[in-house]
Order: C-alpha cells, then sequence, then structure tokens
C-alpha cells in the first residue's frame, strides 16, 4: 500500500524513472534483510500456518470476499474515514477545491495520494472494517490542516454548507445510536446514554452560528472546545458503559478458568487476545469430538453452530450476543461443573 502510494505520487510528478534509484535497491535490501528472517523463522515456528494463514486467508482471502459477515457498499469505507475524522473531514470536499491550484504542493500531492491509494483499495476490497484505512488518516489530517489553516489566515473563502453537512451528522448521531442501542438485545437498557452524543448536535449548532455571526477561527475553535470535552467523557465513560456489554467481557473470567480454550468453526477473534495461548479452530464436529475425548476444555463458538454438536452433548456455559452484529457468541464445555 505505501509502494503503491509512492508509485502514483511519482507519476503525478512525472518522476517515475526516480523509482528505479540506486536509493531504493538500497532501501528494498536493507527492508528484506529485517524482514526475511523473521517470516522465515515464523514460517517455521507454526509449520506454515501462519504463512497460509497471514498471506491467503488473511491478506488474499479478505480482499476476495467479505469475512465474518463484514462486506458491504463502495461507499461504505468513504463513510468510514468520514466519520473517523469528524468534525473536520466534512471541509474535505473544500479542501480539494480549486484542485491544480492548491496540489501544485509536492507533499499535499503524496498526501492525496495515501488518501485515494487506501480508501479505493479498501473499497473494491470484499471485507469492510472501520480499521482498515486508519493508515490514511495522517495524511487526509495534512489535507484538511492545510485548508483550516488557510481559512485561519484568510487566504481563502470558506463557504458553510460543510457546517450543514455536519449539523445534519450531528443531528442523526444521538438518533442513530438511540435506535442502535435499543435494537441492540445486550444493550437494551441503555438508551439514555444516546443523550451524551446531543453535546456533538451542539458543538455543530454553536459553531454554525459563530461561522455566520463571527468567523470560521471561532467556528473551529469551538468545535475543538465541544469535541474534545466530548471524547473525553465517550472514552472515560460511555464506551467503556458498552463494551462491557460484549461477549467478551462477560465470559473471559469463565474461559479463563480452563486449561484448554478451542473453537468450532468460528468464534470472537478479540478472545485471541486475552488468553495465554493460540485457540484451535475445529472445523469437524468429528474431529472436535477426538479431542475432547482427551481433554476437558471450553468450546467457543456460535449460536448457529450449536445443533451440530448436539451429538457431543456438551454444556452450555453462556450465550451473548455480539454487539452491534448478527451473530451470537455460545461457551460449551464437556467438563463437569
Amino acid at each position: 500500500m505505501p509502494a503503491a502510494s509512492l508509485l502514483a505520487w511519482r507519476i503525478w510528478q512525472k518522476q517515475w524513472q526516480r523509482l528505479f534509484h540506486w536509493h531504493i535497491l538500497v532501501a528494498a535490501v536493507i527492508t528484506l534483510v529485517i524482514a526475511v528472517p523473521w517470516y522465515i523463522a515464523v514460517h517455521n515456528a507454526t509449520s506454515v500456518d501462519w504463512t497460509r494463514g497471514f498471506f491467503l486467508e488473511h491478506n488474499l482471502g479478505r480482499f476476495s470476499g467479505p469475512m465474518e459477515g463484514h462486506g458491504g457498499l463502495f461507499i461504505i469505507v468513504p463513510l468510514f474515514v468520514l466519520l473517523g475524522l469528524l468534525p473536520a473531514s466534512v471541509f474535505i470536499g473544500e479542501s480539494l477545491r480549486h484542485f491544480w491550484q492548491r496540489f501544485s504542493n509536492s507533499f499535499l500531492q503524496l498526501a492525496f495520494c495515501v488518501m485515494l491509494v487506501y480508501i479505493v483499495f479498501y473499497s473494491i476490497s470484499g471485507t469492510k472494517l472501520p480499521n482498515y484505512p486508519t493508515p490514511c488518516y495522517p495524511f487526509v489530517a495534512l489535507l484538511l490542516a492545510n485548508f483550516i489553516d488557510m481559512g485561519f489566515s484568510k487566504s481563502l473563502s470558506v463557504r458553510k454548507y460543510p457546517f450543514i453537512i455536519l449539523l445534519a451528522i450531528n443531528i442523526a448521531l444521538p438518533i442513530g445510536l438511540y435506535f442502535g442501542i435499543r435494537n441492540e438485545i445486550a444493550l437494551r437498557g441503555e438508551e439514555a446514554n444516546a443523550l451524551l452524543m446531543l453535546i456533538l448536535t451542539a458543538a455543530a449548532v454553536v459553531s454554525f452560528w459563530l461561522f455566520l455571526k463571527r468567523s470560521f477561527r471561532a467556528a473551529m475553535l469551538s468545535l475543538l472546545f465541544f469535541y474534545t470535552a466530548f471524547n473525553l467523557i465517550f472514552f472515560n465513560y460511555l464506551y467503556p458503559k458498552l463494551y462491557a456489554n460484549n461477549p467478551l467481557s462477560k465470559t473471559i473470567n469463565d474461559v479463563r478458568k480452563y486449561q484448554n480454550i478451542v473453537a468450532y468453526k468460528i468464534f470472537q477473534p478479540s478472545f485471541t487476545f486475552y488468553v495465554p495461548n493460540r485457540i484451535p479452530v475445529f472445523e469437524q464436529v468429528d474431529s472436535l469430538n477426538a479431542y475432547l475425548q482427551t481433554h476437558q476444555a471450553v468450546v467457543l463458538s456460535r449460536q448457529t453452530f450449536e445443533p451440530e454438536l448436539d451429538s457431543l452433548h456438551l454444556q452450555e456455559i453462556a450465550a451473548h450476543h455480539d454487539l452491534f452484529e448478527t451473530s451470537t457468541t455460545v461457551l460449551l464445555t464437556n467438563a463437569k461443573r
């Protein structure tokens, strides 16, 4: 991805021949000397499993089709970037205005190429997740910061439509979160927490009023104040409170009681980061049954696969709906409790 960004940048500058400069060759050699021994060591340590899983499944596989149900339309990735960089991202259209004049600067061209490569690549990818385009965020932020700086210095005029877009988004956010919580089985009763999003609605209203009555600078400083306050509340209260209702938070203490932790077909991948060993995944009932004949274990899976395991007579420890997804995580065991 970085190489594609640099290639696009050099082509834009009509300096593609510099890609064959000896500096590039030296950089490539240094990179290979550092990286290849690690890849070989992990390849050998995992008996090819890591190489197959990383390159074929989690790169080619995720690009060629949706995994874990995380698909979607082309437009969803630009929306991830828009929401991820609020409130400044509403000015992306303005930052691209007078394109050829503004992007005569080489560094801004590089930032634009990185943004374009990541957004286009992940838009055509089969699997789409909010974190995928985040490596381009700093470069999009530089484009936005350049525009905002020019707005502060009054070297260009700022139109009001971005503030209208921000107002519409920030009115929709608390409404959307309210109904999202209401329709999520695991969060029923937490709907009132959506009212905290009204801080963002107030931010959009106040900033729009200041833009119309005073200046672009005053409007942006008000957004800085409101969004800083909201982020403090969100990361220290709202997010932890909602996240505490996900299957991992509710069951990890039960999972850790078992020395052997395995999975059947598919499981919530976040468990991987909270247990000491790799979680083996069994694709067939017979192979799982053979393992359970000699091991007492907890089996992570999804409720939709429980009927396939009826013949094993496992005891259900817990079942919790995955937040804002269609699946339900289940914990099963053959151990006597």
